[in-house]
C-alpha cells in the first residue's frame, strides 16, 4: 500500500491529516497510534475508502485502493 500526500478532513471540515506519504511493504505490519483527536479515524477511514480524501491518493498494487470492492 502506498500513502501520497494524503488530506483529510474530520466531519466539521478541519483538517486532521495533513500531507502524509506512507509505503507499506508486503509482510509488514502496520499500526495507527495517537491520542485522542488527532485524525486516527478519519486517516483509517480515508485509507479504505470510508471517508472521503481532501488530498493526495493512495494505492494498493498500483490501483487506487479507494476504488476498489471490499
Amino acid at each position: 500500500m502506498r500513502v501520497t500526500h494524503l488530506g483529510v478532513d474530520d466531519d466539521r471540515g478541519v483538517r486532521t491529516v495533513d500531507d502524509l506519504s506512507f509505503e507499506v511493504r508486503s509482510g509488514e505490519i502496520f499500526g495507527v497510534a495517537g491520542v485522542e483527536g488527532n485524525g486516527q479515524r478519519e486517516l483509517v477511514e480515508a485509507i479504505t475508502g470510508i471517508r472521503p480524501k481532501a488530498a493526495g491518493s493512495v494505492e494498493v498494487l498500483g490501483r487506487d485502493a479507494t476504488k476498489m470492492s471490499p
